[in-house]
């Protein structure tokens, strides 16, 4: 089941979470056995600027 999680995750068909369920590992498991085999995230800096702005925004938004 794992290489199946995997592939479905690669194609962007689940989220990793679900993939992680999936194959029976936590989020941090499945992390690092997408590194070891190769897999490089498109997750960019730009991506996490812009997170961390929108997560800035709600906290503001409930004070």
């Amino acid at each position: 089941m794992q290489k199946n999680s995997v592939r479905l995750y690669r194609k962007g068909k689940i989220t990793m979470r679900k993939a992680a369920m999936d194959a029976n590992l936590s989020i941090w498991e499945m992390e690092q056995y997408l590194v070891r085999h190769g897999y490089k995230s498109q997750y960019s800096v730009e991506d996490l600027q812009h997170e961390m702005g929108l997560l800035s925004k709600a906290k503001n938004l409930k004070k």
